[in-house]
């Protein structure tokens, strides 16, 4: 009869006070969730903007490598650049056509040649982290643009384009500028 009567006086968890604590739980679980969301997408930003500035590096020896070779040229400066990037590195002239794209280039660059950074020309950089780093679906089309009258002058571009804070950014120097505003 003394444990009787020590049961009964015995008040355990009332209802209200579990559900405001599973409340409670859920709204930290939430919160938790987004935040982590929110940081494994600014890190990814950050690993392709790493890689950007990596390839930047790259072929910026390469850029001051063939305007040794050319920095006397009167006529046919362009096509002569155009060749030895293709013989000597694997890369591709191409053309951006996508204005905006174009609209977030550098504005220093102004005798634009553009060329395409393959993953087959990474790896041949020996950048094989970079030209394997990412699946097929999420792979990255670089392009490298080049100012034929600096050859110190050059942007990197992501033609697929990075998305951040509703805006899609696609070069090097406009990430930058938006990574040093933050």
């Amino acid at each position: 009869s003394i444990i009787m009567n020590k049961l009964k006086n015995c008040k355990g968890i009332t209802m209200i006070a579990l559900v405001v604590t599973i409340v409670i739980l859920i709204i930290l679980a939430s919160i938790s969730i987004i935040e982590g969301k929110k940081l494994i997408k600014e890190a990814k930003i950050e690993n392709i903007l790493t890689d950007m500035i990596t390839i930047k590096a790259k072929v910026k020896g390469y850029a001051e490598e063939i305007n040794s070779e050319v920095w006397d040229l009167k006529e046919n400066k362009e096509e002569k650049i155009k060749e030895l990037f293709k013989q000597k590195y694997n890369i591709d002239n191409t053309d951006i056509t996508n204005n905006d794209i174009l609209s977030q280039i550098d504005s220093n660059i102004t005798n634009k040649i553009c060329f395409e950074i393959s993953q087959s020309a990474l790896t041949e950089m020996g950048l094989m982290d970079i030209a394997q780093s990412l699946s097929d679906e999420e792979r990255q089309n670089y392009i490298m643009v080049y100012d034929v009258n600096d050859c110190t002058n050059l942007d990197i571009v992501c033609i697929e384009g990075i998305p951040y804070d509703g805006v899609s950014y696609y070069s090097l120097s406009c990430l930058q500028n938006k990574f040093r505003e933050e």
